[in-house]
């Protein structure tokens, strides 16, 4: 058994990253804590199988694109089992509430930028179907050009077999 004080640095706070580490711990049975710092890294404290605290520590490393690790400096030390469990500790109501109100506003910026990224892609599909009902119109004139210019001929070999028919008739009275 060991105990872990880990220092993580980077894009670690207002991202909902000391709630994913302690799933993460909790997935492990790690004991301990996790806190923000004052210079916006956080600081875990965990006990815990050395082997378990390395695998604990790979997998809070970048685990997607929100949370952005930089730096993770770790400390061993003999453990105090002072922990039952794995917790986030919580700063102040305002800090959280603070730290809330960021979050959201950044997720909310996100989701106005792929709301105008989807607004961008349906006016080029608006252009595309434009497009392609102008190729459509066009195929459609062009079927009834052949179609009249078909009737034309047809009309035209009409005539000429009538023409013939008359032909065959006045001999047929010759005869």
């Amino acid at each position: 058994m060991k105990r872990a004080v880990i220092n993580i640095s980077g894009r670690v706070q207002c991202v909902g990253y000391r709630f994913f580490v302690k799933n993460v711990a909790d997935e492990l049975d790690l004991e301990g804590n996790i806190k923000n710092m004052k210079n916006s890294t956080v600081k875990i404290t965990c006990e815990g199988e050395e082997n378990i605290i390395e695998e604990f520590i790979k997998k809070i490393t970048n685990p997607n694109k929100r949370i952005v690790v930089k730096k993770v400096q770790v400390k061993y030390f003999k453990p105090t089992g002072e922990y039952s469990d794995f917790e986030v500790v919580q700063g102040t109501l305002k800090d959280e509430l603070m730290l809330g109100f960021i979050t959201n506003s950044m997720y909310m910026e996100k989701m106005l930028d792929k709301q105008d990224q989807m607004v961008e892609l349906q006016i080029k599909m608006v252009e595309l179907q434009i497009k392609m009902v102008d190729k459509q119109d066009k195929t459609i004139d062009e079927i009834h050009s052949i179609s009249s210019d078909m009737h034309e001929r047809i009309t035209e070999l009409q005539d000429q077999m009538v023409d013939k028919q008359d032909q065959m008739v006045d001999k047929q009275d010759k005869t």
